[in-house]
């Protein structure tokens, strides 16, 4: 469900945020592969914000992903910042399938990483029509009535939509040292997934990180 927050200090997502959430979907089917829960967080000012314990600055424009129906705390470290949120339920194949057969591998890792597991990709410099326009439609589809089944699959198609915009030229607009990436259990890596392993390691250990650690231990 799409929402305009202005967050002064602390809000919370609770799970109800999402479509037709029932209260026991989560713990029902812990490995559902038929479901998905996606978060959108769009930034509309300069935002230092604190998501799952990490440290997240944005800019105007700036987009988190996150997949999960887990409760996330929002913590604004800054002046008042203005943030959309868009909680959406999916269904596989489609349109998930474009992200599973995407070339995206660390889009990939957080979606498999499971839906108790809270992390999430920054994408930055999406200042274009198309992502705004797929937000500004799903905006509207959801003040209409989501009981009528064309207009909820119109509403999802449009996520997907949206996933694949995001997919798009992604080397340029993920932020590695931005987002916080699945932890060493995840399997599916290549080079772009390693390589955000990596940073998140370093940044939080950029104290202590050892090389030998770095290479071996957290991979």
């Amino acid at each position: 469900m799409a929402s305009i927050k202005t967050v002064n200090s602390n809000y919370q997502l609770k799970e109800s945020d999402f479509i037709g959430l029932r209260r026991n979907d989560l713990s029902s089917s812990p490995n559902c592969s038929s479901e998905f829960h996606i978060r959108f967080i769009v930034s509309h000012d300069f935002a230092e914000l604190t998501l799952v314990g990490k440290y997240v600055a944005l800019s105007p424009d700036d987009i988190v992903m996150v997949s999960s129906a887990q409760p996330i705390n929002i913590i604004n470290r800054g002046a008042p910042v203005k943030l959309s949120v868009f909680s959406e339920r999916l269904h596989a194949p489609t349109p998930l399938n474009l992200v599973v057969v995407g070339d995206n591998p660390m889009v990939h890792d957080l979606m498999s990483a499971g839906e108790r597991t809270l992390r999430f990709i920054v994408y930055r410099q999406l200042r274009n029509q198309i992502t705004q326009r797929y937000f500004d439609l799903l905006t509207e589809l959801e003040r209409q009535d989501l009981q009528d089944v064309f207009i909820d699959y119109q509403r999802e198609m449009t996520v997907g939509l949206l996933m694949t915009e995001l997919l798009r030229h992604h080397e340029e607009r993920i932020s590695i040292t931005g987002s916080y990436f699945p932890g060493k259990n995840i399997r599916h890596v290549n080079a772009d997934t390693q390589s955000g392993m990596i940073f998140t390691y370093l940044v939080a250990h950029n104290a202590d990180a050892t090389l030998k650690e770095t290479a071996c231990g957290r991979l």
